[in-house]
């Protein structure tokens, strides 16, 4: 099994913004 473990660094304020991101390319990442 195959695990992906991937680290971001955030500036303060930008958690909202990373998450909207995040979301809308999450399913690109689970083909």
């Amino acid at each position: 099994m195959i695990y992906e473990v991937r680290t971001y660094t955030l500036r303060p304020g930008t958690l909202a913004e990373f998450e909207e991101r995040y979301e809308k390319r999450l399913p690109l990442r689970l083909k």
